[in-house]
């Protein structure tokens, strides 16, 4: 988001906020899936880890394109969206009760 205000910290091919950003993500989620027992989080891990694997290609070799970049990012974006959903949806289907007794996790009924 800091990147839409200050011009973002680039080291070649690699924009380094973003590496940075990406690397405390995947430092959460794999925290998360030693933790918890959700599927979700480990699956997150392993997008995040290839996400990082795609800023060390980006510095190991300068000459490839900035568009493969994106490319990339955009694809293992997508699938973070998905991935995330799926954990909801799953939780949703299983009928398990919300983390706080005051919600409601089931559909509301129409007023």
């Amino acid at each position: 988001m800091a990147s839409t205000v200050v011009p973002p910290l680039r080291s070649g091919n690699v924009v380094v906020d973003d590496a940075v950003l990406d690397l405390i993500l995947t430092a959460f989620f794999a925290w998360m899936a030693l933790k918890g027992r959700r599927w979700w989080a480990l699956a997150m891990t392993a997008i995040m880890v290839l996400t990082l694997l795609m800023h060390a290609t980006m510095f190991a070799q300068p000459d490839l394109s900035p568009s493969i970049d994106i490319a990339a990012r955009i694809g293992l974006g997508l699938l973070v969206g998905l991935t995330l959903l799926a954990g909801v949806l799953e939780r949703w289907l299983a009928d398990e009760p919300p983390v706080s007794p005051a919600a409601r996790w089931g559909r509301r009924k129409a007023a």
